[in-house]
């Protein structure tokens, strides 16, 4: 039973000839415990666990249970934009963590599966690129930047020659 989720929600199972149990005792196989009869637990560390449950009837008789379980890694999406606002694009710094693949988004649309791409707004204004960051198991993690990319200048002028003078005048 393997999760990307590091959060468990345990129900007991458990049933007998002289009726339904009336006590439990979890043991979460990373330390902790519980006696509630569907407990909730998180755990704090990726890995392999042993989780076992003790179960007892009014009639004193008792049974266990262990069953494994897998918290797996979770990727950590994040990275900071070098942005060249006169070309209108910004060259992704990738600083995700346990991250095998990626899916970039400008503005909600695909624009590339590359560690670190360039991206390229095309237009100035404001745009959240995000990135999809996804381990070997196929845990996922996102993270998003906000970047505001200021209008281009236009260059322009007139000039006016007047008639046999040499003097150019701009305004």
């Amino acid at each position: 039973n393997s999760r990307c989720s590091p959060d468990f929600q345990f129900s007991d199972a458990s049933f007998g000839a002289s009726g339904n149990s009336t006590s439990w005792n979890w043991s979460f196989g990373d330390g902790t415990g519980s006696q509630q009869v569907n407990p909730f637990h998180t755990y704090y560390n990726p890995g392999n666990y042993s989780v076992r449950l003790i179960a007892a009837a009014d009639s004193g008789c008792t049974d266990t249970v262990t069953k494994s379980i897998n918290v797996l890694p979770i990727p950590v999406a994040g990275f900071a934009l070098e942005v060249d606002t006169c070309k209108l694009s910004a060259q992704v710094v990738n600083q995700s963590l346990l991250a095998s693949s990626f899916d970039w988004q400008l503005d909600g649309a695909p624009v590339s599966g590359l560690p670190g791409p360039e991206i390229d707004f095309v237009v100035a204004g404001g745009h959240a690129v995000t990135v999809t960051a996804v381990s070997d198991s196929g845990c996922t993690d996102d993270a998003t930047v906000d970047v505001v990319l200021p209008e281009l200048p236009q260059a322009g002028f007139d000039w006016q020659v007047n008639p046999c003078d040499s003097v150019v005048s701009f305004t």
